[in-house]
């Protein structure tokens, strides 16, 4: 779909993978690809997978623009993600809404 716009889609679950590859090898392929992205597009339900918060936690920590599907307030324009009340926990969980 939005190929017709010209813009390259990168789906993690389409990648090269190796049928016998580890977990660990996977999203050491897919952090590898959102590297190299201008932007990111996440699913309405992405806090229910471990690999679209490990993904989430790249795109705060470098930076890289990201919208959520069904988030009212994306224009379709992408835009630097307000990361000021968004952190990453000592144990990895994601937390967002902290007071600074």
């Amino acid at each position: 779909m939005i190929e017709r716009f010209g813009v390259e889609v990168i789906n993690p679950c389409k990648l090269n993978h190796s049928p016998d590859a580890t977990y660990e090898q996977i999203m050491r392929t897919d952090i590898s690809a959102l590297l190299l992205c201008d932007s990111v597009y996440f699913m309405q339900d992405w806090r229910l997978s471990k690999s679209a918060m490990q993904e989430m936690k790249m795109c705060l920590e470098f930076r890289i623009p990201f919208i959520i599907e069904g988030i009212d307030n994306v224009s379709g324009v992408m835009k630097r993600p307000n990361i000021s009340n968004w952190a990453v926990a000592k144990n990895g969980d994601l937390v967002e809404n902290i007071k600074i």
